[in-house]
C-alpha cells in the first residue's frame, strides 16, 4: 500500500466504503507524513451545472447564428438538416491555474465541434502584459492579411471557437495566478445524440 511505502496517493471518490476504513486510511496516512487526495468531479455542483447550462445556451446561439451567415452556402439537404434546433453538449472542462513564466503552447482541440473558456481569475497587471492574452493562429501571415488574433481577457469573460482553431498563450510577467475554465461541446441538430 502506497501510504505504508510512504508515497503520496490520490484516489478516486469514494476514498473507501465506509466511514471506519476512511479513517484507519486517513490515520494512517498522518502518521507516516503522507499526502492523501481524493479526487472530485464537480460536474454536478449546482453552480457548475448553472455555468455549464450557460455555456450550452450560448453554443446553441453560436450554431443559430452559424446556420444564418452559411444557410445562402447550403444545398436544400444542408438546409434542411441545419435548420433544425441545435442542441449542445458539454464533454469535457477542466481547469487551468497559470503562474508567471507558465505558457499553453499553439494547440486545437478534437473529439468535439466547439472549444471554450471562461476567465476565472486574472493577475493584476495583466492589461499591460500581453503575455497572458489568448492568441488565435489560422493560415498563414500574409500581405493584406493577419494570421492571429488576441484577445485581452477580464474576469467573467467568456470566448467560444470552433475547434479547430489553434490557440496558445504565451508566458506573462505580472505577479499572481491566472486561472481559466476551458470547456469542449458537441453540436447537434434536432434529434441527433449530442454525445461524440
Amino acid at each position: 500500500m502506497g501510504v505504508l511505502n510512504k508515497k503520496p496517493l490520490l484516489i478516486e471518490k469514494p476514498l473507501t466504503l465506509d466511514y471506519e476504513t476512511s479513517k484507519k486510511l486517513v490515520d494512517l496516512a498522518e502518521k507516516n507524513n503522507v499526502n492523501l487526495m481524493v479526487g472530485h468531479v464537480l460536474l454536478f455542483h449546482p453552480a457548475i451545472k448553472k455555468i455549464n447550462y450557460w455555456i450550452e445556451g450560448l453554443a446553441i446561439k453560436y450554431a443559430k447564428k452559424d446556420f444564418i451567415k452559411k444557410q445562402k452556402l447550403y444545398n436544400d439537404i444542408q438546409k434542411e438538416h441545419f435548420a433544425k434546433e441545435p442542441n449542445a453538449q458539454i464533454v469535457s472542462e477542466w481547469i487551468v491555474r497559470m503562474n508567471p513564466g507558465d505558457f499553453n503552447p499553439a494547440h486545437f482541440h478534437t473529439d468535439c465541434h466547439l472549444s471554450g473558456l471562461l476567465y476565472l481569475k486574472i493577475p493584476d497587471g495583466m492589461e499591460r502584459d500581453s503575455g497572458g492574452n489568448l492568441h488565435f493562429l489560422h493560415g498563414s501571415p500574409t500581405i493584406f492579411y493577419t494570421n492571429q488574433y488576441q484577445v485581452a481577457p477580464k474576469v467573467g469573460d467568456t470566448y467560444l471557437w470552433p475547434s479547430w482553431l489553434q490557440h496558445f498563450v504565451y508566458p506573462y510577467k505580472c505577479e499572481g495566478e491566472r486561472w481559466v475554465m476551458p470547456f469542449n461541446l458537441v453540436v447537434a441538430y434536432g434529434n441527433e445524440a449530442t454525445i461524440v
